[in-house]
């Protein structure tokens, strides 16, 4: 007579491959949410940094009788997550109905004032560049 045992159970073997696949799918989970965070962040920063030129742009905006528009700015800098930013000007020709018209346009960088200068004097935005009203 064949004395025959089942199974009862998973073995050592199959609960090990079973632990090292399921660390590997908590792993790549982790990274795929720590880089979320990452771009979260950089996008709320983006948001921020935007605002603040749209808002200095509004300032002058408001108040018409400048003639020299980027010295009417604030060109103070300002901080965001523990980075200092420095602003930018140069201007725009605008023809409305035949009248000219200086429009700014602001660049903000982290940089350096020199770098926010230049992106707004040639007006393109960069990895550390920010422009409005362009």
């Amino acid at each position: 007579m064949c004395e025959c045992y089942r199974q009862q159970g998973f073995s050592l073997l199959e609960v090990l491959v079973a632990l090292i696949l399921f660390s590997i799918i908590i792993i790549g989970s982790s990274k795929v949410i720590g880089h979320m965070m990452y771009a979260q962040k950089d996008m709320h920063v983006h948001g921020i940094v935007i605002d603040q030129l749209q808002a200095r742009i509004q300032g002058v905006v408001s108040t018409a009788n400048n003639t020299d528009v980027c010295s009417a700015i604030n060109k103070e800098p300002f901080d965001v997550d523990n980075a200092e930013y420095f602003i930018g000007c140069s201007t725009n020709k605008i023809l409305i109905d035949e009248h000219a018209i200086d429009w700014p346009v602001l660049a903000a960088s982290s940089k350096g004032k020199s770098t926010a200068e230049s992106c707004a004097a040639t007006k393109q935005a960069g990895s550390d560049c920010y422009i409005v009203g362009n």
